[in-house]
């Protein structure tokens, strides 16, 4: 019996326990509900892609952008209004939907991208998603493609504050496919932004108009002829603790030392001369070049190729001296390099001639050359003929068209092996490219297969970009310079007045409207 007792008082406790338990989760879980606002006039400022936005209004797509609902183009491009949903400021987390639409129009009605019905998600763990309903045009078709609440971007590093948050968007695989193949993925968009307004605070239960309890029956009032006790008596001010601080005491401060005297320095003795500077060392030449000859494989960028074939485009290339490969263009060449520093240049001729638009569109990349500063890095240097987006014609030469990244090349077996380097436009290269890609995008990479052919004396192996670059012009090269200038030495006379007329207006202002910046993958179906 005893034992039954026992079983059950421990059943009772656990129960107790359960019950606690049960009472704590519920007690989170009403904390959690509680700290959720809900909201119905959210806002979000999201442009989409600037780059896109100045092509759209360029003189290539000659396009416009409408709006419907809750969008607009003001404050900032575009602005969201009046979204409804919840936000939990506490957890940084926010579940937003805009209504209305934005849809870009251009190229005489081929175009036509519309992101409708936006979802901005916000996670507790700093994700974040941007959904759309999409329509668009295929570039290489008349068909629409249409999808709703695609995963269209992704945010990354949220930023919250008391009244919203922000964060970068990146496209996605589903969101390059929902823009009909202008941007690949992982090409950033525009940062969005939210503003949330904080939700009038409830009333507290001081504004309750109802007592909650029955008033106490106040004391009695008579007069209590008892002397008042000590306690109520008022207490006499109490005795400082502590001492005054004493008053300063002129005598106690140290007079400051006299500042001992510099000695003034002893210029050199009388019989003393600067010694005669020294000739260096002659080095001896213990460096090893050697010709070398072989190919390139490069594909300028894959996105400008399919936009070039596009249904906008609707151009062409022609090759001179380069036969075409599955992954873009073969180029033969031969040079000189320097094997212990890996320094020198590699020539390529031949051409590669771009045109579309009807023509308005024409670049041409020729005479290329491949620089080796080191084992890591180097230049891809050209000449280009180019058309602005008016179909303004101008020529440069000795280009620093890309930075390049190698990883460690070295002679080996009697070759130079480089596959798959990384080729990055310089801000000269955005400019001689008519401005179809921004400074810092990343074109297709290049591949190099060498054969080390006989010894060369140093000094004639063009073993410095200065030396390995003057090609054709004659000039000098090196990395991209600052504020998107070209070359300033081998530039051909017939790009001389171009700089000093049209590339003002490029640089200054008319690039906003006519370039189309966009890292044209905004011309480019995914790669």
């Amino acid at each position: 019996m005893l034992g039954m007792q026992r079983l059950r008082r421990g059943a009772v406790s656990l129960s107790a326990i359960a019950l606690a338990l049960a009472g704590i989760a519920v007690g989170t879980s009403q904390t959690a509900v509680a700290s959720t606002e809900t909201t119905t006039e959210a806002t979000a400022q999201w442009g989409v892609k600037e780059s896109f936005r100045k092509y759209i209004a360029g003189n290539i797509a000659k396009g416009s952008v409408d709006f419907a609902g809750n969008v607009s183009d003001a404050p900032a491009p575009y602005t969201w209004t009046d979204g409804t949903g919840t936000v939990d400021r506490d957890a940084g987390a926010a579940d937003i939907s805009f209504e209305g639409s934005v849809t870009f129009n251009g190229h005489h009605g081929l175009l036509e991208t519309k992101l409708s019905d936006l979802r901005v998600v916000f996670n507790a763990d700093s994700t974040g998603t941007i959904y759309a309903d999409v329509s668009a045009k295929q570039l290489d078709s008349a068909e629409i493609y249409t999808a709703d609440d695609v995963a269209f971007a992704t945010i990354q590093n949220p930023t919250w504050t008391d009244t919203g948050v922000s964060g970068s968007a990146v496209l996605t695989e589903p969101g390059a496919q929902a823009f009909a193949g202008f941007y690949e993925p992982g090409i950033e968009l525009d940062d969005i932004s939210l503003t949330i307004p904080e939700p009038a605070p409830a009333p507290t239960e001081d504004e309750t108009t109802e007592p909650t309890e029955e008033p106490e029956a106040p004391e009695s009032t008579e007069p209590d002829d008892s002397e008042p006790s000590d306690t109520t008596k008022p207490t006499e001010a109490p005795e400082p603790t502590q001492k005054p601080a004493p008053k300063p005491n002129d005598k106690a401060t140290p007079k400051p030392e006299k500042p001992t005297a510099t000695a003034a320095p002893k210029g050199p003795a009388a019989d003393s001369k600067p010694s005669a500077p020294q000739a260096p060392a002659t080095q001896k030449d213990t460096c090893v070049a050697n010709e070398v000859s072989g190919t390139m494989n490069w594909g300028v960028r894959t996105s400008f190729r399919n936009y070039i074939q596009g249904g906008i485009a609707k151009g062409s290339w022609t090759l001179d001296g380069v036969s075409e490969s599955a992954t873009g263009f073969t180029w033969n060449g031969s040079g000189e390099i320097n094997t212990e520093t890996m320094s020198g240049t590699v020539h390529f001729p031949g051409s590669v001639h771009f045109t579309g638009h009807k023509g308005i569109l024409d670049l041409k990349f020729s005479n290329i050359r491949v620089v080796f500063n080191s084992a890591n890095s180097g230049t891809l240097v050209m000449d280009v003929n180019y058309s602005d987006m008016e179909g303004n014609k101008s020529s440069a030469s000795n280009v620093a068209f890309a930075d390049l990244s190698f990883s460690g090349v070295q002679a080996q077996g009697g070759r130079i092996e480089v596959s798959n380097a990384a080729a990055t436009l310089t801000a000269d290269g955005a400019v001689a490219f008519a401005g179809f890609y921004e400074a810092g995008t990343e074109l297709d990479p290049i591949s190099l297969s060498l054969e080390l052919g006989g010894e060369t004396s140093c000094s004639s192996a063009a073993g410095t970009t200065s030396d390995a670059a003057g090609g054709a012009g004659g000039g000098k090269t090196g990395g991209s310079k600052k504020g998107g200038k070209l070359a300033e030495t081998g530039a051909s006379g017939e790009f001389a007045p171009f700089m000093a007329g049209a590339a003002a207006l490029i640089l200054l202002g008319a690039a906003a409207l006519t370039r189309v910046h966009a890292d044209r993958e905004v011309f480019a179906q995914s790669e």
